[in-house]
């Protein structure tokens, strides 16, 4: 263990420039962080966007720049954002409020910050009751804990940073900076804090991320990333315990079988006449075995 923290705390090193930059910069490179809270607005980058954060965050993302449509019967008038998944709403002064557990965020800009909203337009209420009725709305309503039964609140809950992307992004979400433990039986490691799919690979230090079906490598955390065909993922992928999660076993390419060894036996489908003639144990047009030194049928 001790011969992988060494790479990995020197490659750390190496990125701090990459944590130290505002988001613009960082997304230039392929890869945006958050040890500390930064300007969540994502610049245009292929392949998605990997948003590595050590704080509670949340991923908004938007299909392009924003585009508004009226909500019906409000006053004064409300805007929703269309291209996204989530209730995004605009009102007359330019503030933006989204949709959150049980209430709202606030934000004067899309670029954030973010707080939880006290008093909401009027209007909104409806807004929400109609998203919901569509049925094609998240409303980030998040999970009901399982012993209450409850869902979490805006009054009791750690409120997330939110990040706001105008181009396909995916968000790894650590407790604190990634802590990597070994996977019996292979040269794996995989990050114990966070509910994603982080791997490294012992001596090079390789990061192995699998995201919506989608595996990436970077040489280091935290990138760049770059989308990695599974077929070309290590060997040691392939013997991967079968307590480990489901999803990554439907990611990981089918095992293939080990080709024969081969032998001093040589199957042939023909043999070449010799003189014009064939062996006399042989007739033409069968397939033969051939063996040292004899013919045989």
């Amino acid at each position: 263990m001790d011969n992988f923290l060494l790479p990995f705390f020197l490659t750390m090193a190496a990125a701090l420039p990459v944590f130290a930059a505002p988001l613009s910069v960082a997304a230039e490179r392929g890869v945006a962080t958050a040890a500390q809270p930064l300007k969540p607005l994502a610049a245009v980058r292929e392949p998605p966007l990997i948003i590595l954060s050590t704080i509670p965050s949340l991923l908004v993302t938007l299909d392009g720049p924003p585009r508004f449509a009226p909500i019906k019967g409000t006053k004064p008038l409300l805007l929703r954002v269309v291209n996204s998944r989530v209730l995004l709403l605009k009102d007359a002064f330019g503030r933006y409020f989204l949709h959150l557990y049980d209430g709202f965020l606030e934000a004067g800009s899309l670029d954030g910050p973010w707080h939880p909203c006290e008093k909401v337009p009027p209007g909104v209420r409806g807004a929400v009751a109609a998203a919901r009725a569509s049925g094609k709305t998240d409303l980030l309503e998040g999970k009901a804990d399982p012993k209450s039964r409850k869902k979490p609140s805006l009054r009791n809950s750690v409120i997330p940073w939110v990040y706001l992307s105008l181009v396909p992004a995916e968000l790894v979400v650590t407790r604190g900076t990634p802590d990597f433990v070994s996977i019996a039986g292979t040269a794996l490691f995989f990050a114990r804090n966070t509910t994603g799919d982080l791997f490294s690979l012992q001596g090079e230090g390789t990061m192995y991320l699998l995201a919506s079906g989608r595996w990436y490598r970077a040489p280091f955390y935290p990138g760049p990333w770059v989308l990695l065909p599974a077929e070309e993922l290590p060997p040691d992928f392939q013997d991967l315990p079968s307590g480990v999660k489901g999803r990554v076993r439907d990611a990981l390419p089918p095992r293939t079988r080990p080709l024969p060894v081969p032998s001093a036996t040589a199957w042939l489908t023909g043999v070449v006449a010799r003189d014009g003639a064939f062996p006399a144990s042989v007739t033409p047009g069968f397939t033969v075995q051939a063996l040292p030194g004899e013919w045989c049928r």
